[in-house]
């Protein structure tokens, strides 16, 4: 009786004991005699499984007909095909004919043909059978054998040879048996192929290019010789002896092949290693030596692991692991994966998570607990909680998101990175750590600039760093290291496995002494991965497996799986390395399954709440074995789960999937990047739709978004370019005036102002006809920031105000925030200080009330500046501070440096002299890191006026000639007439007081940035009052008093009725009333803090 022995197992339920059965040669025949002795024996251990195996062959019975589901005939394994579904596989084919058989079937009887086929067939497929290989079909006097499918051994090459081998041997003994002489010619070949049923019957079949090789090879062969393929020569390697029999020609294939000639299998003790491996000894002798340094001295190290795939980096790092425990280190292991990296499973936040002692996938109410007792711990401060929540995929509170939207994209970066640093430094003083990452050939660009900061965080700290990584493709050169500065680097270059350590290793398997271990270990060639599955399978089998290749070492273990669970585990390959349950079981549609026969079978390993393929190879070997429209449909089911949880995962697997949909999908999921403030992701996922966009309106949208994003990270250039993509992609006037909109913000930026104008020119008409109010907001907007640098303060109000408008019809609180900061910026420029500081204050509550933090702390820094006009110094100084602070969370460096630029104007009007020189140097500083020279020379010039006041008069001298003559070159508009009016104060030549003052007053005639006047016009009345000169003081005083034109100023005001003041006085009026007049102004003064101005006022009143 033929019965498929495997689908009868699982039949049953119990398809785990079938290697077993075909260890033990047990066949149909077999079967119906076995007893509970004998099913011990086999390793059915189990009561309740002995039972029902001992009650299902007793079902058979000796005249029974099996139940179809279960028996097969031999030549048509269909059951088989029902059973699997195609996949691609690994195989070796063999083609096994009778030489000069047409000639021998026409000169006999077909009586005889028929008896001579069957005495052949008999013992041809019986030796295939020994061999572990399946009869695919017989057409004429050919028999075709597959050896890999649907069951891989791991060693088919080797074993399809030596069966080749004993069908030659056994020809003698046919040809005596019939009474004839006969000989075969067989071929073979290896390579991937699709194995299923096929055709109307579903015949279990595999197809390929490797099917029609071994045919070929056939054909060639003479009578009595076996030709094999190149790959199959070098799967075997020496466990054959063979003859190269050079290239030949094979119909069907492009180029030659080369073949070789078998004569024999010899002993493969003298093969040479396949592939390199790992010595384990010097490593761990040096890493030693580092535990030891690390905890007694506090000197971190980065240690390097390069080696090829497979060499044994991860087997490594899992001993330095365990003596770094041994030694009372704490151990954090964070992998780089190169797919299906899920929310929150990013190398750094995994070693967040890790410090934190969270599990990989812990729940939100644990997250919150351990982010409330870090900051409780002292381990990072209070000002990192934001940093920390986005580590931890937390929500943000209002005040944290507020501040967080404000920064920018590498001010989150290096927050984050500087809280993952000083948390890992905190934990170490505790107990030393060891960190762990594998696979840094993955890495993004990001990632290494991480590790490399926490590599410096390590120099001085109780922690190691081992990072692994493949040879090729290694990240870390010489431009990395630098990064590191002085932290100690050491790399260890993997080289085979030794001998020694190769025996070491198998001793953990199955013994040294075992048979099994020493082949297994001769024929890994001192290639970890090989030998650990060739050992893996050792164990369970008893038999030792030569791979060809990787893949069939790794099909071999799949295929020992039930064929349910190996359909599950070809679903989790689709996942990617790492995966959920919850996810795989989504795919399978399984809500019960769990994983306990993949990890019973080393297959995958659990990592916290998640679980890992133990290799990547593995993983990589079983997802290459699904057929594209198998895999196809997982990915699709993987997107589906995806949806809600993990958009850029989701485009992924929509994109692997082959689907329509993918590049739309990529542009959702870095639409959702952006409001999570992770802009270099959501940029690669747009740049990755990109690559896959097809339909114009989602080509449109990606550039569009690309653009926005270029701009936003500080690359205005490229950002140009992604706009004039979109512009040639347009399908509609919309996206037209779209697209000129963002060429012309980028081009601003970068300062080309007349061609921004011109785009914004073309674009209006059409939003207009389009009726696109949001488009026309910011067309007005820009139009406006346009204009300014340009000088036209009437059309730049005008502009804003349209924008404002605008924002105000269609509900955009951010674009009347916008638009209120411009019409701030315009009223400055003019003069207009106190409707400059109520318009930038209504927009400050605006952004304050929405969080648009980015833009409240640039217009409060500007708010700083206009209190200095309404006289309110100390206010000026406590809001710059405050705004200062906010920027450098933010990374806001201009509104920064505006804000330290208020608070040293502010202090010098106060004779804070101290404060003044803090903040002098400040803005000198910060000027200049950031390019800024405008800023260094006012800096420079309130310098002169300090030290003039502390009566270092020439170096005062020096300084404010060195800034005018700086100013000059940058543009006098800005800022020259208000350092003129400092250097006719400072410098006691009245030619050069004469001259200052001349310049600076033709500059504001010509026109100027309004907050010259009141400088300039309050410090001419000064060096007039010294002189006496009380005419040119009305003068002055009437000029400061008129400005400006059509509102009221507090600091013009002041200056004015104080000149006014002492002059009438000085010209005889010395009544009451004119008493009162200087008494109230030196009281004023002295509430505001205007110490310079109270001098002149006790003079005249003869005040000491």
């Amino acid at each position: 009786m033929e019965i498929d022995i495997r689908a009868w197992l699982e039949g049953l339920g119990l398809g785990e004991y079938f290697f077993a059965f075909e260890e033990n040669r047990v066949d149909g025949q077999v079967l119906a005699h076995l007893t509970a002795d004998d099913l011990k024996d086999i390793g059915v251990t189990a009561v309740g499984h002995r039972r029902k195996l001992l009650e299902a062959i007793a079902s058979l019975g000796a005249d029974d007909q099996p139940d179809e589901a279960v028996a097969v005939g031999a030549q048509d394994p269909g059951v088989i095909a029902q059973k699997h579904t195609g996949e691609r596989r690994q195989v070796t084919v063999l083609f096994a004919d009778l030489s000069g058989f047409t000639r021998l079937s026409s000169s006999i009887d077909s009586e005889e043909v028929h008896e001579l086929l069957a005495v052949y067939f008999e013992v041809v497929d019986g030796l295939i059978r020994d061999f572990g290989g399946t009869v695919d079909k017989h057409v004429g006097d050919s028999v075709m054998a597959v050896f890999g499918a649907p069951v891989s051994h791991g060693n088919d090459a080797e074993r399809a040879v030596r069966a080749a081998v004993a069908i030659q041997e056994a020809m003698p003994g046919i040809s005596e048996r019939i009474g004839r002489p006969l000989e075969a010619h067989i071929g073979i070949a290896s390579g991937e192929v699709v194995a299923s049923g096929f055709g109307s019957d579903s015949h279990y079949t595999v197809t390929g290019d490797s099917v029609n090789l071994a045919a070929r090879l056939t054909d060639k062969a003479l009578a009595g010789d076996v030709y094999v393929s190149e790959i199959v020569r070098r799967a075997v390697g020496t466990a054959l002896a063979a003859t190269d029999m050079g290239e030949i020609s094979v119909k069907g294939l492009a180029v030659p092949v080369r073949v070789y000639s078998v004569h024999g299998s010899q002993n493969s003790s003298d093969a040479p290693p396949e592939r390199p491996f790992v010595g384990r000894l010097a490593e761990t002798r040096q890493f030693r030596i580092a535990l030891e340094a690390c905890e007694d001295a506090r000197q971190g190290q980065l240690i390097h692991i390069r080696g090829d795939a497979g060499i044994g980096k991860t087997r490594l790092t899992t001993e330095f692991c365990r003596l770094a425990v041994d030694r009372g280190f704490v151990c954090h292991r964070s992998q780089i994966l190169d797919f299906g990296v899920g929310k929150g499973q990013d190398p750094v936040r995994i070693l967040v998570r890790s410090l934190l002692d969270l599990p990989a996938a812990g729940d939100l109410e644990s997250r919150q607990a351990a982010m409330r007792q870090t900051i409780s711990d002292g381990a990072v401060s209070e000002k990192s909680e934001a940093h920390l929540n986005d580590l931890l995929d937390l929500p943000q509170s209002a005040e944290s998101q507020a501040m967080y939207d404000a920064m920018d994209n590498l001010t989150r970066n290096v927050g984050k990175l500087q809280t993952v640093v000083t948390l890992a430094r905190h934990l170490s003083n505790k107990r030393p750590r060891l960190i762990v990452f594998e696979d840094l050939h993955w890495a993004e660009k990001i990632v290494l600039q991480q590790i490399a900061e926490l590599g410096r965080g390590a120099s001085d700290a109780s922690i190691l760093i081992v990072l692994t990584s493949r040879i090729e493709g290694d990240p870390l050169g010489p431009s990395w290291r630098g990064q590191i500065a002085s932290t100690s680097f050491m790399t260890f270059d993997l080289g085979p496995l030794s001998p020694a350590d190769a025996m070491g290793m198998a001793a953990n398997f199955v013994g040294t002494a075992n048979k099994f271990a020493r082949t297994c270990i001769e024929r890994a060639a001192g290639n970890p991965l090989f030998l650990e599955q060739l050992l893996r399978s050792a164990e369970e089998t008893g038999e030792f497996q030569v791979p060809g290749s990787i893949q069939s070492i790794v099909q071999a273990r799949i295929d020992r799986l039930p064929i349910a669970d190996k359909a599950v585990v070809q679903a989790a390959s689709v996942l990617g390395q790492r995966f959920t349950l919850v996810a795989l079981q989504h795919l399978i549609d399984d809500t019960g399954y769990d994983c306990s026969r993949l990890t019973l079978h080393q297959l995958v390993r659990e990592q916290g709440e998640d679980f890992l393929f133990v290799h990547a190879l593995v993983r990589d070997v079983i997802y290459g074995s699904l057929l594209r429209s198998r895999r196809n449909e997982l990915h699709l089911a993987a997107a589906d789960w995806f949806k809600e949880s993990d958009l850029p995962l989701r485009a992924e697997h929509l994109e692997q999937a082959g689907h329509e949909g993918a590049a739309e999908a990529y542009r959702a999921a870095a639409e959702a990047q952006v409001k999570s403030l992770r802009l270099e992701h959501a940029r690669r996922l747009a740049e990755r739709g990109l690559a896959l966009a097809v339909e114009p309106s989602t080509v449109f949208a990606l550039n569009a978004m690309l653009g926005e994003l270029l701009r936003e990270l500080g690359e205005p250039e490229r950002s140009i370019d992604a706009w004039q993509k979109a512009l040639a992609r347009h399908s509609n006037q919309t996206e037209r005036s779209i697209a000129l909109l963002g060429i012309a913000e980028a081009m601003r930026i970068v300062e080309r102002i007349d061609e921004a104008l011109a785009l914004v020119d073309e674009a209006q008409p059409i939003a207009e006809a389009q009726d696109l109010k949001d488009v026309l907001m910011r067309l007005h907007h820009l139009r406006g920031n346009l204009l300014f640098p340009k000088g036209d303060i009437t059309g730049c109000e005008a502009s804003h105000r349209h924008s404002i408008d605008l924002a105000r019809q269609i509900g955009s609180a951010e674009g009347e925030a916008r638009g209120l900061g411009g019409l701030g910026d315009a009223a400055y420029v003019a003069g207009r200080m106190s409707t400059s500081h109520d318009v930038l204050s209504e927009c400050v509550e605006i952004c304050r009330e929405h969080a648009f933090g980015r833009t409240e702390v640039a217009n409060a820094a500007q708010i700083c500046q206009t209190k200095i006009f309404r006289l309110e110094l100390r206010e000026a100084i406590k809001l710059g501070k405050t705004v200062i602070e906010a920027a450098r969370r933010v990374g806001h460096d201009r509104a920064e440096l505006n804000a330290a630029t208020a608070c040293l104007f502010a202090a010098t009007e106060l004779n804070d002299w101290s404060t003044a020189e803090e903040y002098g140097n400040y803005v000198s500083a910060l000027g200049e890191k950031l390019g800024s020279v405008r800023f260094s020379q006012e800096a420079m010039a309130f310098m002169g006026v300090r030290l003039n006041a502390q009566g270092r008069s020439a170096e005062a001298l020096s300084k404010i000639r060195t800034s005018i003559a700086a100013a000059r070159e940058l543009g006098f508009s800005f800022g020259g007439p208000r350092m003129l009016g400092h250097l006719s104060r400072i410098t006691k030549d009245t030619n050069e007081q004469d001259d200052a003052l001349a310049e600076a007053e033709a500059i504001i005639q010509s026109g100027c940035v309004g907050h010259n006047q009141p400088f300039f016009f309050r410090d001419a009345i000064e060096v007039m009052l010294d002189r006496g000169d009380w005419n040119d003081v009305s003068r002055y005083a009437d000029a400061l008093a008129a400005f400006p034109p059509g509102e009221t100023l507090p600091w013009s005001e002041y200056y004015s009725a104080r000149a006014r003041g002492l002059t009438a006085w000085e010209q005889g009026a010395r009544d009451d009333e004119a008493v009162a007049t200087l008494n109230r102004l030196r009281d004023e003064a002295q509430r505001i803090g205007l110490v310079s101005a109270v001098p002149a006022i006790n003079r005249a009143l003869g005040i000491a």
